[in-house]
């Protein structure tokens, strides 16, 4: 499965809706080396992390998180000269309980002091970081980043409950793309999406974004069936689609669906002879010819920037592993590393888990050109994304919108009231 924007909406209602796992309270002193500052997971020399999630599908970003962390070492980046020990990349199997599990063995057995990078979209076990007082820094696409307590996403909250709000960043990047190329207005657009509790919240998300930048949404509905449930022939929907304006086909078809039925429905787009734009949320190297000609939204900078930290980025994870293949879980992991060490290095000489999360409880966390600023405590509230977007000549991708903070990061819109499909 590839990762994107479109990801996180998708997972929205289905996350929330997923059961809790009960948490069993008490903390096992750990036994190990002398934690000399008398907090879990540090001496005198080191500090102890670990990271967890879903290694099947976002366990690249371990390598990116050791990329960082080498440089950090080898330039004495942390205060007092510590170095840090990464021990592992802990396997959640995105299931709820063996990720608790999993948390409990690298807090209780092997005694970290802190879950850099935590990449999973089942991170149930955040209760009982909290109650144990464990900092986890990574990717917003849990809802357990989405309250204040000891998880820091370099996203901020993507999966609130209940939104009220959302960011406008889909919409107003192909706005600014528009814009860019003199394409004439009015601008149509038909939204896709699968009919899965998910798949209607997306449907809101997606369906306000366009509407509050003034494109006329002429399809608007979650009525694909989603996984498990195949899809054997897409005509109905391509028909419905290409008819939506006024018997004629929209200029944009937004496709905020899986990646099974998004590449189907490509191929069935173009085969129906439509000549419009077709966008979605997958940006991966891996898939650059099967997307040839659409255009992806990228929820951090681009690989192809040509932005001096993402230049840093790409010869940092190059150096750890020369012949990795840089996608989102890569980047996702280096930038969750990254936070990590800023904040760290405010806390200073003397860490323990309290302080490390009294300073990133009010920290900005940016990386210009890669992340945008993503402060806290309002991180907690909503996401902070920044949005590129690139087209595929079929070989590689092009930048034709350069990532950027829209309007501070994401121009927020109002959900409440707002209508679920069209």
């Amino acid at each position: 499965m590839i990762w994107g924007v479109g990801m996180r909406m998708r997972m929205r209602s289905a996350l929330l809706a997923g059961a809790v796992v009960s948490v069993i309270a008490g903390l096992l002193v750990p036994t190990g080396a002398a934690a000399q500052s008398g907090a879990r997971g540090v001496t005198a020399t080191t500090i102890k992390v670990a990271g967890l999630g879903f290694a099947d599908q976002l366990g690249d970003g371990s390598i990116g998180a050791q990329a960082r962390f080498a440089r950090a070492n080898r330039d004495h980046e942390l205060p007092g000269g510590r170095k840090i020990d990464y021990t592992e990349f802990a396997d959640d199997k995105a299931d709820p309980t063996t990720a608790l599990s999993e948390a409990r063995r690298l807090v209780q057995q092997e005694g970290v002091f802190a879950i850099v990078p935590t990449l999973s979209p089942n991170l149930g076990q955040g209760q009982f970081f909290d109650q144990q007082h464990v900092p986890y820094f990574g990717w917003g696409i849990a809802a357990s980043y989405c309250h204040p307590g000891y998880g820091f996403a370099v996203s901020g909250c993507l999966l609130p409950e209940n939104p009220t709000i959302t960011d406008n960043n889909w919409a107003r990047t192909i706005t600014n793309y528009y814009n860019d190329t003199k394409k004439p207005k009015p601008w149509s657009v038909a939204i896709v999406n699968e009919d899965t509790p998910a798949g209607k919240t997306s449907t809101a998300i997606v369906l306000a974004q366009f509407q509050a930048d003034g494109f006329k949404v002429t399809y608007a509905k979650p009525s694909m069936p989603g996984p498990p449930a195949v899809v054997g022939d897409f005509s109905p929907y391509v028909n419905a689609v290409l008819t939506s304006n006024n018997g004629k086909a929209p200029d944009l078809v937004v496709l905020s669906i899986g990646s099974t039925n998004a590449f189907a429905f490509v191929k069935a787009l173009n085969a129906a002879g439509y000549k419009g734009d077709i966008s979605l949320s997958f940006y991966d190297p891996r898939i650059v010819a099967l997307l040839k000609d659409t255009i992806v939204i990228t929820p951090f900078g681009p690989f192809e920037s040509d932005a001096p930290a993402m230049k840093q980025l790409i010869s940092d994870v190059k150096a750890f592993k020369p012949d990795v293949t840089l996608g989102l879980a890569v980047e996702a992991g280096y930038l969750s590393a990254d936070m990590f060490i800023k904040a760290m290095q405010k806390v200073g000489k003397d860490p323990t888990p309290e302080k490390l999360q009294k300073v990133a409880s009010t920290m900005t966390y940016k990386l210009s050109g890669v992340q945008c600023p993503t402060t806290f405590p309002t991180a907690w509230k909503h996401g902070t994304d920044g949005t590129g977007l690139v087209k595929s000549n079929g070989t590689t991708w092009q930048i034709v919108e350069p990532y950027t903070p829209v309007n501070t990061c994401a121009p927020m819109i109002p959900l409440k009231g707002h209508p679920k499909s069209i």
